[in-house]
């Protein structure tokens, strides 16, 4: 992309290589039907970005901190609808290019009509009013459009300074290649440290490194073919900003798209909870959608360089016969004095100094991939990652198991077990980990060293010791935001010591224990706990609804499976409270009064298989239609089925008598966690 191109007879044959009707066909066509795929694809994200925000996602959105805040969503749709238009116009210009004779030839037409029947005297009044609207429209247009046209032509036509005959072209398109190289190869490095998709890792560490090479290679192989060389080079840029901008993105949203269930306004419950679909969206969704705003730019800066290439390409391909006799210099050669000649040289020598920079950066990039992807599997890694620049291979989900049929399978679960396997693998790209099936779980101290853990999980196991210095603390966890115990035996049927740090995350509001031994909980958790959490207590002792619980006023509260003999009224009229799930309990009915429906919070109220023999007062009409109520499988609901509606209380037709539970009388889905083939390790 040096200096000049031809002699001043013309451009060479090599010149006109790209001009020849098959490769001026194919090319046309494929810039056409990449303007047509980017379109496509900027509509759909706009309109994705718009929709998003009336759905639950923006929940997990906003709780994980997965994008930028959802309140601007509306407003990065507007910019990728006007890049979809600008898109749009590409694909029809030359509809208005060839429509522009026509129109012209209209306009003059009727100017000469309007001039021959005012020289008639053919209602002059009406004709001179005409012909005077033509001019001043004519005018203004030519007023409105100078400050454009003279931006475009200064800046962006053929000659102009952004043009690909600019004679500073090269200089302008060197260094935004550079720019764009780094801006994907940290986009690459994110993808290596969140993406388990080998091949598409793969496919975009090939582009950049191959971007990266291009154009130091066309340099060195075709030195005095500039046509071909410009076309190659921004040919290569453009495969590589369509894959950044486009190709990544499309490729893992399309599985999410098919799963979304427009119902729920989310994704199924069972995915939601199941771990390793979970961590992976988690992951995926920072790819997909903007993370952050620097990495909103950098896709601003993709999307723009692949609108300015495809352009770049248009304007190569102009076939003017006018340039057929003249040079396609972009910088012209002058025998001048020593001194422009050194500067000349100087500026080889700049040259020459970033090509050999690419081609390092691509080899380092090569290096890194490769170095990554020959490190062994990690144990009991479920989510394998492949991040560069670490010394142990990368996992994102762990899963520790004792069961027999596990290949990696832990003894006891011991701490000395537990951390032998956290020393095998990079700590700080961990995010997951899930014990299951272990007799003797010792938690070690090692888990005070997992940076980004986003949620644990303890599965059909009992718990021996959980010591403070192995605590979950905001200090050394400030990502934590889950977790979870199915079918877990507490030590002294109360919470350990791991759940209860002074320090506790700030972010971990959910914590969900079911089938357990827990009896009580401690009165001093309200100084220790956040409040609005979601608190699973299901399928435990608790034999009264702990005092604490109040103090802590959770956002949703399950108490489902525990021996309480009553849902004291208090519980339901408990300010910030959203869902109250209390399920499968042997209670003598609902409070009889205590609950006011226009001071009440609650959005879901579940008393679904529970021995409510009748509907209390106070669930009239102002309660029940401001809320989902769901008694399904109660007396008082069979007892509505059996014998209808009362007429004196018609808005008992809006209870959910029908439905008992999601699919069991456990809110939490146990099913997710349970395998055929584990079946016989239940002890």
């Amino acid at each position: 992309m040096a200096a000049a191109v031809s002699s001043a007879g013309g451009p060479s044959q090599s010149d006109l290589a790209m001009r020849r009707p098959l490769h001026v066909l194919v090319t046309w066509f494929l810039v056409y039907f990449i303007h047509a795929l980017c379109a496509i694809y900027f509509l759909a994200a706009g309109m994705l970005y718009s929709f998003l925000p009336s759905t639950y996602l923006v929940y997990y959105f906003e709780s994980n901190a997965l994008t930028v805040p959802t309140r601007f969503f509306h407003r990065i749709a507007a910019g990728h609808f006007i890049i979809a238009a600008l898109h749009i116009l590409g694909l029809l210009f030359p509809v208005f290019q060839a429509a522009a004779p026509t129109a012209k030839s209209i306009y003059h037409s009727l100017r000469r009509t309007v001039c021959v029947c005012d020289r008639g005297r053919v209602a002059p009044e009406g004709f001179e009013s005409f012909r005077r609207s033509l001019t001043s429209f004519k005018t203004a247009t030519q007023r409105a459009l100078w400050a454009p046209r003279a931006v475009h032509r200064v800046l962006f036509s053929r000659h102009g300074l952004f043009g690909v005959e600019s004679r500073h072209f090269e200089v302008i398109f060197l260094s935004r290649e550079v720019i764009e190289t780094l801006l994907q190869t940290y986009q690459a490095y994110r993808m290596s440290c969140k993406l388990p998709r080998v091949w598409l890792n793969r496919s975009f560490v090939a582009l950049l490194v191959l971007n990266a090479w291009t154009t130091p290679l066309l340099h060195m192989l075709l030195p005095h073919n500039t046509v071909l060389k410009r076309m190659l080079c921004i040919l290569a840029d453009i495969l590589l900003d369509f894959a950044s901008t486009v190709g990544v993105s499309t490729f893992l949203a399309l599985p999410y798209v098919r799963i979304y269930d427009p119902a729920l306004h989310s994704f199924p419950n069972l995915l939601i909870y199941t771990d390793r679909w979970l961590i992976q969206w988690i992951n995926e969704t920072q790819i997909v959608l903007f993370s952050s705003w620097s990495d909103a730019g950098s896709r601003l800066v993709f999307s723009l360089s692949l609108l300015g290439c495809l352009q770049d390409v248009k304007d190569l391909l102009e076939t003017k016969r006018a340039t057929a006799s003249k040079d396609v210099a972009v910088v012209p050669q002058h025998r001048t004095s020593v001194a422009s000649s050194f500067h000349q040289s100087k500026r080889k020598g700049c040259r020459r100094l970033i090509y050999f920079m690419m081609m390092a950066h691509g080899c380092v990039v090569l290096a890194a991939h490769l170095h990554a992807e020959l490190k062994p599997r990690p144990p009991s890694c479920v989510l394998e990652l492949r991040p560069w620049f670490v010394k142990r291979p990368g996992c994102s989900f762990v899963e520790l198991s004792c069961h027999p049929k596990n290949p990696d399978r832990l003894e006891l679960g011991r701490a000395d077990e537990i951390a032998a396997v956290l020393r095998e693998i990079d700590r700080t790209g961990l995010e997951h980990f899930t014990l299951r099936h272990c007799q003797a779980v010792e938690m070690p101290p090692l888990l005070q060293t997992l940076p980004w853990l986003i949620g644990a999980k303890i599965y059909n196991s009992s718990i021996v010791s959980w010591p403070s210095d192995a605590a979950f603390d905001a200090d050394r966890h400030r990502h934590l935001r889950l977790f979870y115990g199915i079918r877990v035996t507490l030590p002294n049927e109360t919470l350990p010591d791991g759940l209860m740090s002074p320090r506790f995350p700030p972010l971990l509001l959910d914590i969900e224990l079911v089938f357990t031994n827990l009896a009580r909980l401690p009165d001093h958790l309200d100084a220790i706990w956040p409040t609005a959490m979601t608190l699973y207590f299901e399928f435990g002792r608790l034999d009264h609804v702990p005092p604490v619980l109040y103090r802590l006023q959770p956002y949703m509260l399950v108490l489902s499976g525990n021996p309480l003999p009553a849902v004291p009224a208090e519980l339901i009229m408990l300010r910030g409270l959203d869902t109250l799930v209390v399920r499968h309990l042997n209670t003598s009915g609902l409070p009889s009064d205590g609950v006011n429906a226009t001071e009440n919070t609650l959005t879901w109220f579940f008393f679904d298989y529970s021995d409510v023999p009748v509907f209390p007062d106070w669930m009239d009409a102002a309660f029940i239609s401001t809320r989902l109520v769901s008694g399904g499988c109660t007396p008082a609901c069979e007892r509505l089925l059996a014998d209808g509606v009362p007429a004196d209380r018609p808005w008992l037709a809006g209870i959910d008598c029908v439905t008992c539970g999601l699919d069991t009388t456990v809110f939490y889905p146990v099913a997710v966690d349970e395998r055929a083939e584990e079946e016989d390790s239940a002890w």
